[in-house]
């Protein structure tokens, strides 16, 4: 940080806290995240011949709170869980595993590889994050790209509440209302859905992004550089 000629931050959030505890300014970017082209687009529904089914992303470890997303399953028989990402050899996240493996209504799929991951985003209706703390997760522009409401314990930014791209949810119970207002109401989902695909377009693209990146590294190079 003290060589650094620039420094970038992902939020508001993180640009204060570096400026708290470190003395540095940044300039706040938000992160780029490949998604599918209008071409490629299909808006979300929620389904009407099948049960909706709820993805949860990430590493089966404490700080996700993999726990909490099961004590969510178990309140909600009407709907499909799918847990993707890899089990860590703790205690922790070995009894987790376990638990998923005996609920009738979750799949644990374990480590996928990234060709693999569009798959789960298409079949889902949203996007669930359980962790305590978290800085911005690529989950949420993966998801937000595919057009799903994200329901979340946290909020980076405050962007689901002031965007109206989801839900943030107070630990499990808020979690479990939460998908079965969203899930249970067309009109909602359609307006979040909406809202999510949108933002994605205007703020995470690499055409909406990399030109700010180019123009940091122009301006520490020198403009002439380029």
């Amino acid at each position: 940080l003290r060589q650094a000629d620039a420094v970038v931050t992902q939020t508001r959030t993180q640009q204060k806290m570096l400026v708290d505890g470190f003395g540095r300014e940044s300039v706040v970017i938000p992160m780029p995240c490949p998604g599918p082209l209008e071409s490629e687009y299909v808006p979300p529904r929620l389904p009407v011949d099948r049960r909706p089914r709820v993805l949860w992303i990430g590493r089966l470890c404490r700080q996700k709170r993999p726990d909490r997303l099961l004590d969510v399953a178990a309140k909600c028989p009407e709907f499909d869980f799918d847990m993707v990402g890899p089990v860590y050899p703790s205690e922790y996240a070995q009894a987790a595993a376990a638990r998923a493996e005996e609920a009738s209504n979750v799949t644990l799929h374990g480590p996928v590889s990234r060709k693999e991951v569009p798959r789960f985003y298409k079949q889902a209706t949203c996007l669930v994050s359980t962790s305590d703390f978290e800085g911005f997760p690529n989950t949420f522009l993966e998801g937000w790209s595919y057009g799903l409401p994200v329901i979340s314990t946290f909020d980076p930014d405050r962007l689901l509440a002031t965007e109206e791209l989801g839900v943030v949810a107070d630990q499990t119970d808020g979690v479990v209302a939460a998908l079965k207002s969203v899930l249970s109401d067309p009109e909602r989902f359609g307006k979040l859905s909406g809202n999510a695909r949108r933002y994605y377009m205007h703020k995470h693209t690499l055409a909406a992004v990399m030109p700010r990146f180019r123009q940091v590294f122009a301006d520490v190079l020198g403009a002439a550089w380029w």
